[in-house]
């Protein structure tokens, strides 16, 4: 599945019409008689239900002892994460894989259907590499995985337009639950996502549709 022009485009569209608030970062969530109190910089209002897709880190730090069932168990492979765009196009597969290599994958980003740009690369490191290499600085990671993708390529630093890293500290699901979802003994409050059951987009869904019936039974 590939959005377009974007990778977010789905999301818009699924989300036309709600209320919501971006870039806000819940550090609390607290059950009151009234409900379920949500707070980040400041309060957000009482919900009669709340719905954590967090990673299970920072579900169990939010929500973890509300639930019935203890998430401990649900382990991750991080994964370091390069891109590049480059000022001339670059004769290579759109796709290369070799999970032996400290670049395990690579891709070229710009030959999604609707990108405008030709030139846009990223690429993800070894599961190995990334552990080993993931708590250096941003800018640390970019400028290690920049040499091993012109090294790959046989390009020089002239080549380049533009490079930036991201830690993806919770990038794959290990050691999955093993059930779509958790919930609070009232079942007010729900845990889910691809740590539920298993490392793609799929499982992700799959927890969300199970969520989503279970509310819609109770309703």
């Amino acid at each position: 599945m590939v959005g377009t022009p974007g990778m977010t485009a789905l999301c818009k569209y699924l989300a036309h019409g709600l209320d919501l608030h971006q870039q806000t970062e819940i550090t609390s969530v607290t059950q009151t008689d009234a409900g379920w109190e949500l707070t980040a910089d400041q309060p957000l209002g009482t919900f009669d239900r709340v719905v954590c897709t967090a990673p299970v880190p920072q579900a169990i730090k939010l929500v973890g002892t509300a639930l019935s069932s203890p998430l401990d168990r649900v382990t991750y492979a991080p994964s370091l994460t390069l891109m590049v765009a480059l000022n001339r196009p670059l004769d290579a597969p759109d796709t290369q894989t070799n999970p032996t290599d400290a670049l395990g994958w690579i891709a070229h980003d710009s030959a999604k259907p609707g990108r405008s740009t030709q030139n846009c690369w990223v690429a993800q490191a070894s599961a190995d590499w990334s552990v080993t290499h993931l708590e250096l600085t941003k800018d640390e990671i970019a400028t290690l995985m920049l040499d091993l993708f012109l090294t790959h390529h046989a390009l020089d630093a002239t080549d380049l337009a533009y490079a930036t890293a991201h830690r993806w500290r919770y990038a794959l699901v290990t050691q999955p639950l093993g059930q779509p979802f958790v919930m609070s003994s009232d079942e007010t409050l729900y845990a889910g996502g691809d740590w539920c059951l298993g490392p793609h987009i799929e499982h992700a869904w799959q927890s969300g549709t199970a969520i989503a019936e279970d509310i819609l039974r109770a309703a």
